[in-house]
Formats: structure tokens, C-alpha cells, sequence
């Protein structure tokens, strides 16, 4: 699925198409950054929501592919291929 999600995203950024999302934020760096704060704020919102109320696990997975998407997004916009975050996370280990 991961994989899948960055073909569409990658595809997008070499043929754009009209009234897609994912060209919306290509095009503007400013508002990738915006989304990502926002998404991170709806996660923290759902894990503190799910802790009151006894478990919010569909709202967390929600915002969290949210999150992933939009990160996603940036690394194409900057040029940075999956793999090699990929590769960096396997270094650490």
C-alpha cells in the first residue's frame, strides 16, 4: 500500500492533472507545512479524545494516514525518494 500511495504521488508530480489534491499541494510548499501541522494536531486531539473516552483506535488510524500522506507529499516535492528514508530507518536499526 505504501508503495501504491507514493506511484500515485510520484505520478502526479510528473503529470499533473487538473484538480487533484496532490498537485494543489506540490505546488505550494506553504501549504504541505500547514497540513502537516494540522494533522499532527488532529492526532494528538484523537489519542487524548481516545484516553477519555476509553478508545478512539479509528481516529487515530485516520489522522495518522493523513499524516503519512501529506509526509509523503513533501518528500516528492523536495525530490527525496521513500527508499532512501527507508534506507536511513534501516541504518539506525
Amino acid at each position: 500500500m505504501i508503495q501504491e500511495l507514493w506511484s500515485v504521488i510520484q505520478d502526479r508530480k510528473k503529470n499533473p492533472k487538473k484538480g487533484s489534491y496532490t498537485n494543489t499541494l506540490l505546488s505550494d510548499e506553504n501549504k504541505i507545512f500547514r497540513k502537516l501541522r494540522e494533522e499532527l494536531a488532529e492526532i494528538e486531539e484523537a489519542v487524548k479524545a481516545g484516553r477519555l473516552k476509553g478508545s478512539e483506535k479509528d481516529s487515530l488510524t485516520w489522522e495518522v494516514s493523513d499524516l503519512l500522506y501529506h509526509l509523503f507529499v513533501l518528500l516528492a516535492a523536495e525530490g527525496v525518494e521513500l527508499d532512501d528514508v527507508f534506507k536511513e530507518l534501516k541504518r539506525r536499526r
